[in-house]
């Protein structure tokens, strides 16, 4: 809300009424008809103050409205008052064809923003302000190709000591870091292991000092403190609800709970159970974590009303725009349906979001979890296959083989550790 102007309140009017006065002048002279819906898109009657100008702005969107041609004669027909008619009239005599049309709109929304401010008390209104800006803006969006390169530079640099990996070597490896901007979607059918992979990442970020936001719309904080001090102790997480921990993992239960390493982990966590994107987007901005994950989006409140496919729809929408105006990367878990007993390729795919709304639109990277002995008891039961199938760092499908305890919690990556200290030579012989 800068570079507004700051002129004194008798000349800001008196140029206020100027300003008002030269756009009526165009809308009016003239048959510039799309220079005058292009000046219609971005103006609204309140941005007139002096009435007459409000009156007939009104007018000439109700001839807009009726698919009328906005020019004098119309304009009179439509005018209630003979007064009205002369003054247009005499104002349709002043138009000249190369008026700057864009030099009086941003003069117009500048004072009429400034008068938004000036009588705005809360932090709800100057939310409203700058929707009004956005929804009016005359900003031109072309640019040349080396338009603020330096920001760019800037921005790696500040960008540098901040990346967020998920400090999973074969994950990293694949996508890069997170950014601001992003939207990560995790997914993957019920029982495959969706949150103890993002309480994994969880954990494993704010262990490396990153700042996370956990929204946790399905699970209760407590459930999720048990988890996570199920996996820093290797402690069988079912045991705590059932009450069979021996003396000694109660007491290492207790004492990693109780002590600063858990306390100054960087975690919050929102388990409010009724949200939605806009909530999300309040948390955000009141917290300003350095990651979000938000568990998960089918349990997000839609204000949309409509089918599911249509509320996802939205919901993934304003998902990625949240991660834009926030500058935050968000990491959404998603529910799939189970996979149908008779398909005979249980791992999922992309087609799988289809029926989920425009998630596969609007994501930047979408990877699934996947265990293979959920189906086939036979099957390894410590294996996990993490899919990348959309990233805009690597293309095509990419498995990724991880390790899966279920009991306590935990997923490694022990063939992504092997690799590293095979490139740094640290393998013991």
């Amino acid at each position: 809300m800068t570079n507004l102007i700051t002129y004194d309140e008798p000349i800001l009017q008196k140029l206020k009424d100027e300003y008002e006065l030269q756009i009526i002048t165009m809308l009016i002279g003239g048959n510039n008809f799309e220079k005058k819906d292009y000046m219609l898109k971005h103006l609204c009657s309140d941005m007139f103050e002096k009435p007459l100008f409000k009156t007939i702005f009104k007018t000439i969107e109700k001839l807009k409205k009726e698919e009328k041609e906005i020019e004098i004669g119309n304009l009179c027909e439509a005018l209630k008052y003979e007064e009205q008619r002369k003054l247009c009239i005499e104002i349709n005599k002043q138009y000249i064809t190369n008026m700057n049309c864009n030099y009086y709109l941003e003069k117009l929304h500048k004072i009429y923003i400034k008068k938004l401010l000036k009588e705005c008390e809360s932090f709800e209104g100057y939310k409203k302000i700058e929707k009004i800006k956005q929804k009016y803006s005359i900003k031109n969006n072309i640019k040349h190709i080396s338009d603020s390169v330096d920001e760019l530079i800037v921005e790696y640099y500040n960008k540098w000591g901040n990346q967020i990996k998920t400090y999973y070597p074969q994950i990293d490896n694949a996508i890069g870091t997170l950014q601001g901007g992003d939207l990560f979607i995790l997914a993957g059918a019920t029982g495959m292991g969706k949150t103890c992979m993002a309480l994994n990442l969880v954990l494993n970020m704010a262990k490396n000092k990153h700042k996370v936001l956990y929204f946790s719309l399905e699970m209760p904080l407590r459930q999720l403190q048990n988890r996570i001090i199920s996996s820093q102790t290797q402690i069988n997480s079912d045991k705590y609800r059932k009450f069979n921990m021996t003396n000694f993992e109660q007491k290492r239960y207790t004492d990693f709970a109780l002590s600063q390493t858990f306390s100054n982990l960087p975690i919050e966590v929102c388990d409010d159970f009724n949200l939605t994107t806009e909530n999300i987007k309040d948390v955000i901005v009141s917290v300003n974590p350095d990651i979000v994950f938000i568990d998960y989006l089918g349990l997000i409140k839609s204000n949309v009303s409509g089918n599911t496919y249509e509320k996802t729809s939205q919901i993934s929408r304003d998902l990625k725009i949240t991660a834009n105006e926030t500058n935050k990367p968000l990491v959404v878990l998603h529910q799939l349906s189970r996979i149908k007993s008779d398909r005979k390729e249980k791992r999922p795919l992309l087609s799988d979001l289809r029926d989920s709304g425009k998630i596969e639109q609007d994501a930047d990277f979408i990877c699934f979890v996947y265990r293979e002995a959920y189906y086939n008891k036979a099957a390894d039961k410590t294996k996990l296959e993490f899919l990348i199938s959309k990233s805009r760092h690597c293309s095509g499908r990419n498995t990724l083989i991880l390790n899966f305890e279920s009991e306590k919690q935990l997923i490694t990556d022990k063939i992504g550790e092997y690799m590293e200290k095979t490139k740094q030579g640290n393998l013991d012989v």
